[in-house]
């Protein structure tokens, strides 16, 4: 087994933008990238005026926040650090609503992203995922949510923790970077899970797995982050990631489960 590799990981998510352009996928990606749209329009308005609300309260553009006293001096001093603060609290809060925005939008769109994994390993393999097969739309939206809601589970217990950190002095200097592996490593992990969860293979087991490909897995994951980041490409993140995803599985990594 080769070692794990940040590109290799970051070169499939890559792979899904031109698979999204396969007529093949149309009308697999058309559902995801509606959901997605809607989604993230909604989560960004809400988003912009809950930040400006925080800021405008502890970190106001001029002035005093009104927790601290009113001291001449105190102000002196914060002014040289109110640029850097409001980085951190940008860029906090970005990592925040992207990782909520996705838990969000995957819950919604899981049956159908679970149907465009399998027509992607069926493009590329020639042969269909047997779980894919079996059941109606009501009944694999019914078991998708059901994983979606398992993989909430262990993702807020790991989460909250790290949330908390923003709140520690001196600590939260780091948090930041901290959060945003953790969302790089979850973003991966949400992606992967439908490609391998239509073989089968229960959310559990697939974190064995992953810890062994612990670069590339972040490597994936991160480059799922920057494309979030970019205006109007964010719209088609969820159907890219599912779709590189599920390439990454079907050509490397199925072989090395298997094996």
């Amino acid at each position: 087994m080769q070692p794990s590799n940040p590109a290799t990981g970051f070169n499939y998510l890559l792979r899904g933008f031109s698979l999204i352009r396969r007529k093949e996928l149309r009308s697999y990606v058309i559902i995801p990238l509606l959901i997605n749209m809607i989604i993230f329009s909604v989560m960004l308005w809400l988003g912009i005026g809950l930040y400006e609300g925080l800021m405008n309260q502890y970190l106001p553009d001029e002035g005093l926040p009104m927790w601290l006293p009113d001291w001449t001096w105190l102000e002196i001093l914060l002014t040289p650090l109110r640029w850097m603060a409001w980085m951190l609290f940008a860029l906090a809060f970005m990592l925040i609503f992207f990782y909520g925005f996705t838990l969000v939008a995957n819950l919604i769109a899981a049956p159908f992203n679970d149907r465009l994994s399998a027509k992607v390993e069926e493009l590329l393999t020639g042969e269909r995922p047997q779980e894919s097969e079996s059941g109606s739309l009501l009944s694999t939206a019914t078991s998708s949510i059901m994983q979606e809601i398992n993989k909430l589970g262990w993702f807020a217990s790991r989460a909250i923790p790290l949330l908390l950190l923003f709140f520690i002095p001196g600590v939260n200097l780091v948090a930041p970077l901290l959060w945003g592996v953790f969302s790089a490593y979850s973003l991966a992990y949400e992606y992967l899970d439908y490609p391998m969860c239509n073989h089968g293979i229960a959310f559990r087991h697939q974190r064995s797995f992953h810890r062994k490909q612990r670069l590339a897995t972040i490597g994936f994951g991160g480059g799922v982050m920057l494309i979030m980041a970019i205006p109007f490409v964010n719209f088609a993140a969820m159907p890219i990631a599912v779709c590189g995803a599920s390439a990454w599985w079907a050509e490397r990594l199925k072989n090395r489960y298997e094996g």
